[in-house]
């Protein structure tokens, strides 16, 4: 199938990822050079299997504009909800050293985050 210049149109595949879990440390939200807010997140997804064995996934979420400000009013252990992309996060540990690419990481991007619960205070 093409458009009307003979060329073909190509279709994105689903992106899309949704996840809840707990905080494991309270975000630093800070301003990219664009000057939009931005925070990384980093959740703990935990599932159990029929034994009752934890199995705890890490998960990074980046997160931008106004719900990157709301990230800020979160702290460890609160329980929250996220969906976004899935993305690769490959970067480089030593600039110019193609040895030091790490790849293989994902993360979440352009995520939209949903407070499930505050973590209970002992």
């Amino acid at each position: 199938m093409g458009d009307q210049r003979g060329r073909k149109r190509r279709m994105s595949d689903v992106n899309v990822v949704t996840l809840s879990g707990r905080v494991v440390r309270t975000p630093e939200v800070r301003s990219a050079p664009s000057g939009n807010q931005v925070a990384d997140l980093y959740l703990a997804n935990n599932l159990y299997n029929r034994n009752g064995e934890q199995n705890t996934t890490f998960v990074r979420c980046t997160i931008w504009g106004k719900s990157a400000e709301f990230t800020g009013t979160l702290n460890k252990g609160d329980h929250v909800f996220v969906t976004g992309q899935l993305a690769s996060d490959d970067y480089e540990t030593t600039k110019g050293d193609p040895s030091s690419m790490t790849k293989g990481r994902m993360k979440v991007t352009n995520c939209k985050i949903t407070l499930l619960g505050r973590k209970k205070e002992e």
